[in-house]
């Protein structure tokens, strides 16, 4: 492995930070990770008819008759 990828993969996976609380950077953005696909999981759509946007079935309109 070259030297700056070394560098790069201590910095990033191995050596806590303090101002991540003494966490890893890998650490730090796994758990963001983990976050966003909790988010993403809340907004699955199971029951998508129930929205106001999706086509609703065309109600029967009465007409009254004009007087001529």
């Amino acid at each position: 492995m070259p030297a700056p990828l070394r560098g790069s993969r201590f910095y990033n996976a191995v050596r806590p930070h303090q101002a991540l609380a003494n966490r890893t950077a890998m650490e730090v953005w796994h758990e963001g990770m983990a976050a966003t696909l909790a988010v993403d999981m809340t907004l699955r759509l199971d029951n998508a008819a129930a929205l106001t946007t999706c086509p609703q079935p065309q109600q029967l309109q009465q007409t009254v008759p004009f007087a001529a």
